[in-house]
């Protein structure tokens, strides 16, 4: 895969996969969702949500505590956190790879863009 951005290149080999190790847990679940909760508190209906750096899926996980009901997708170049954000909001859901590289073809009520 051709990089474009020096992000994009750091997050698909061992870097990312440490992140990915470090951020996991139940107290990071946790702080999302009181952060979210707490957003949307201020929102309208959502019903989907598309996350691109999705990393394991810690935002969309809070999120869909939240709101049981909601849609989810999730772009992420990183191999190993794909196959782990899969387990969490199935593998359909998931694209992985970059996100210059993702097509959009259902819109989402929220999107979220993380670690650019």
């Amino acid at each position: 895969m051709a990089f474009r951005t020096e992000q994009e290149a750091f997050w698909p080999d061992n870097s990312g996969t440490d992140y990915m190790r470090r951020n996991d847990g139940g107290a990071a679940l946790a702080s999302n969702l009181s952060f979210f909760a707490h957003i949307l508190r201020r929102a309208s209906r959502i019903g989907s949500c598309v996350e691109f750096g999705a990393n394991i899926g810690l935002n969309l996980r809070a999120l869909k505590i939240a709101i049981s009901a909601m849609t989810q997708t999730g772009i992420e170049i990183n191999p190993d956190a794909a196959r782990i954000l899969a387990d969490h909001i199935g593998e359909s859901q998931v694209f992985q790879g970059s996100l210059f590289d993702y097509q959009v073809t259902v819109p989402a009520d929220l999107a979220l863009v993380m670690g650019c």
